[in-house]
């Protein structure tokens, strides 16, 4: 299942269910076509990403991992495949910056 560590905890609510979230994230991944070669990539969102916790349009792994989360924390998120890109629906992934 999923796996997180909080690296800061932060001091503000946690988010509901329906709130529009703004976070930053760095993400690494092995893709489709970087398989051959066997090496991660990586996507960087600094500026913010706005997400709306809950409505399933972001990967579950993140979702979840999102839940709980303090606003000003940082958290380190490993997400299994299972809970990933696995659902054409969710659209496509972020372009890298």
């Amino acid at each position: 299942g999923l796996k997180y560590l909080d690296l800061v905890v932060g001091d503000g609510p946690t988010p509901r269910y329906g709130q529009l979230l703004s976070i930053a994230y760095t993400a690494y991944g092995k893709l489709p076509a970087a398989a051959r070669n066997n090496q991660p990539q990586q996507f960087d969102r600094d500026d913010g990403y706005v997400v709306k916790h809950g409505n399933g349009r972001i990967i579950p792994g993140l979702d979840e991992g999102l839940h709980g989360m303090r606003v000003g924390g940082t958290r380190r998120i490993l997400v299994p495949p299972k809970l990933g890109y696995v659902d054409s629906g969710l659209g496509p992934m972020p372009a890298l910056p």
